[in-house]
């Protein structure tokens, strides 16, 4: 049996991506780089937002074409509601139960939870459906396009990842859906992710990719913390150093004085703290569980603790009743902690606000305007997400 597989998703469903093809490849059959080759293709699409909902099912109407059998997995099918008639004619399967794939092949004999975890992500082959059509439909926007130069880039670089957990946790944030897709929150225990750890070790690989759903929370389910992972692995692999990804300012602030004391150490390459804005008014709104204060207080001594450090964040431009006023405020906190780079995106949103007044089109791009000459002025890098 021949599969073909893609996803267009994040980090974590590329890892689920790679685990997939890992359970295929156990089962005897043969993986292929182009959908017009296979008898079976899988493909995990992203509806985080609309942009990528979009996206995803122009990747649908492009890949059920041909003449290979469509598996539609990934956060599609439980986010993307209203679209949810779109794919009923195709078999599909949730990111929260990943292991339900099996039932499409009761004749393997290699199940899913026997596959381990993957420590790195599985490549797109999206230069299959980049074409003209896809650049062209309404929802396209250039920053896709540099999404996909950036992640062959990336690529080339030697990277290990650990998935510490998946899931969220029950108080999430006002204007995301993910939770829906993703479950509840489960951490991987410590022993496992030694285990993991020492697959890297052999490698002689030292800078490690900590990732999770809700990376902060570890622990939440089994009376563990960050903290305590990090400090086991760095125990028993004393080389180690992490690149920690979207962990949110609420968790470094709960932690701070044990990153400041990794950093001290140069236990970590990059930090990745995604503020999404710097208004109290609008964290409020958004569920962030943190203030602009507690952000600066935790994070500005960060890059003064250990300079070499890559520092990142991400905003949230256009947040329903986002005043002017509230977005100063926002580019104010981005210089006052020192971050090196951030990605923004234009809200947009799978839960609406109805007491909340929309920012309309020309506001955010005014606003995005503002914020390219902000990060020049200032010496930050970044873009468009």
């Amino acid at each position: 049996m021949k599969i073909f597989l893609e996803s267009n998703g994040c980090l974590s469903r590329s890892l689920d991506l790679k685990r997939i093809k890992d359970y295929f490849i156990a089962n005897g059959c043969e993986i292929v780089s182009r959908a017009e080759d296979a008898d079976e293709i899988v493909f995990l699409g992203c509806a985080a937002v609309k942009k990528e909902e979009d996206w995803s099912f122009e990747v649908i109407s492009k890949l059920k074409q041909g003449r290979a059998n469509l598996i539609v997995g990934g956060c599609v099918k439980d986010i993307s509601e209203k679209r949810r008639p779109e794919i009923k004619d195709y078999r599909t399967f949730s990111t929260k139960e990943l292991g339900a794939i099996e039932r499409f092949f009761p004749d393997f004999k290699t199940r899913l939870d026997q596959v381990p975890d993957a420590n790195e992500g599985l490549p797109r082959n999206l230069r299959h459906y980049i074409t003209e059509d896809l650049l062209s439909f309404s929802g396209f926007h250039l920053c896709y396009l540099r999404k996909f130069v950036q992640h062959y880039r990336t690529r080339l670089k030697k990277k290990f990842v650990i998935r510490i957990s998946g899931g969220c946790e029950p108080e999430h944030c006002s204007f995301c859906a993910i939770w829906k897709a993703i479950g509840p929150y489960r951490s991987k225990s410590i022993e496992a992710c030694l285990l993991e750890l020492d697959k890297a070790k052999a490698l002689g690989i030292r800078r490690i990719n900590i990732v999770a759903d809700n990376i902060g929370a570890y622990g939440i389910d089994t009376g563990q913390t960050l903290p305590s992972l990090l400090s086991a692995m760095v125990a028993h692999y004393p080389e180690v150093s992490f690149q920690i990804e979207e962990l949110s300012p609420k968790w470094f602030i709960t932690y701070k004085d044990y990153f400041y004391e990794l950093a001290r150490d140069g236990k970590i390459a990059t930090m990745h703290t995604p503020l999404q804005s710097g208004s109290d008014r609008i964290l409020k709104a958004m569920n962030r569980r943190y203030t602009a204060t507690e952000t600066i207080e935790a994070l500005a001594p960060l890059k003064k603790i250990s300079p070499q450090l890559g520092f990142y964040t991400d905003l949230i431009v256009g947040f329903p009743s986002e005043t002017d006023d509230d977005f100063k405020e926002t580019l104010r906190v981005v210089k006052a902690i020192g971050f090196d780079s951030l990605s923004y995106y234009e809200y947009d949103s799978k839960n609406n606000f109805p007491s909340l007044q929309e920012v309309s089109k020309d506001k955010v791009k005014s606003r995005l305007n503002e914020l390219t000459d902000f990060l020049w002025a200032n010496g930050i890098g970044g873009g468009p997400f």
